[in-house]
């Protein structure tokens, strides 16, 4: 199997560490053997827009001088599941400080979510898909029974969201709070847990993503077999029970690498994931 789709790369536009050039990144996906792929730079409120303009205008430039890519590159973006007291608060007053990933705290409990990116953001800068991720909790409890809760809620909401088209690095760990990965403990996602977000992959006919940087590939994962079983052993399953998956690299760097890729088709080949029937636009 040959790993020829990737919807989930920040250039060097994305509001956080992100540095790839548009150029570099379409001669790589060519090098690579990539067929089909995107940008994906975030959104978390109301303040990146301006990235998201930027990010527009050098697509619109590559396309005009690589034609043959079109249909081939695509444009999208990953949104962030917000509060709803946070994103008004940063759209009333966007010269708050530090506030590049929204207000994390002053929040209430059980903060009702929301994602900025809506049906006329999308209009605007004529996006083809929406990856949607949770980054963070909302003010949840900082215990870890509390924040696996919490994380859940907000997956639900994201693969529930009529924007969203593919759901983002599933049990990625934030490290936000200094905590360590709550989601290494696999005793504390039920069951029920993952039934209830393969149910609502498929009632809203959103494709689960399988990332690399983030979650296959990461430092916390990558040399637990343990770990690996139990979660790629579960993707194996939706993906047989009808889900879509879509494959992500999640590159914030300069360059994509070729060993990603690589490693992912030997975990795909082990784990019988069938990336010949992945998500493609």
């Amino acid at each position: 199997m040959k790993i020829r789709n990737d919807y989930h790369i920040h250039t060097h536009n994305s509001c956080d560490e992100a540095c790839l050039k548009f150029e570099t990144l379409v001669q790589n996906a060519y090098r690579f053997g990539l067929n089909d792929f995107g940008v994906s730079d975030h959104v978390h409120s109301s303040l990146q827009e301006k990235d998201i303009a930027a990010s527009r205008k050098e697509y619109d430039e590559i396309l005009a001088k690589y034609p043959q890519l079109k249909g081939k590159f695509h444009f999208g973006v990953e949104a962030s599941v917000m509060s709803e007291w946070e994103a008004k608060k940063l759209r009333e007053n966007p010269m708050l400080k530090n506030c590049t990933y929204g207000l994390r705290e002053g929040g209430p409990q059980n903060a009702k979510p929301t994602i900025v990116v809506d049906e006329e953001f999308i209009e605007k800068y004529k996006i083809e898909y929406v990856i949607s991720g949770v980054h963070w909790p909302l003010y949840s409890r900082e215990d870890e029974l509390s924040m696996v809760k919490e994380y859940h809620r907000l997956y639900l909401y994201a693969a529930s969201h009529p924007s969203t088209d593919i759901l983002a690095h599933y049990l990625w760990w934030n490290p936000i709070k200094g905590m360590a990965n709550a989601f290494k403990n696999k005793r504390l996602i039920s069951n029920e847990m993952r039934n209830e977000i393969k149910c609502a992959l498929l009632e809203n006919n959103v494709a689960f993503e399988v990332n690399l940087c983030a979650v296959l590939l990461s430092k916390d994962y990558k040399d637990n077999k343990a770990w690996l079983d139990w979660y790629l052993g579960w993707v194996h399953d939706i993906q047989n029970a009808g889900v879509k998956l879509s494959l992500g690299s999640d590159c914030h760097d300069k360059y994509l690498n070729p060993q990603w890729y690589k490693e992912a088709e030997e975990l795909f080949e082990h784990y019988k994931i069938d990336s010949e029937k992945f998500f493609t636009l």
